[in-house]
């Protein structure tokens, strides 16, 4: 049950960074491609 809220909590967290990192002046392909890097050590 607890790692279930975890992972929520944990992908509520990412996908606000995600957000974040798609507002910077930074090449969105880059930030997607980091997000899904950091997805993939998620699971």
């Amino acid at each position: 049950m607890e790692t279930i809220v975890h992972s929520k909590m944990l992908n509520v967290f990412l996908l606000s960074f995600i957000k974040k990192l798609l507002s910077l002046p930074i090449p969105s392909l880059l930030a997607t491609s980091l997000a899904l890097r950091m997805l993939n050590l998620g699971t």
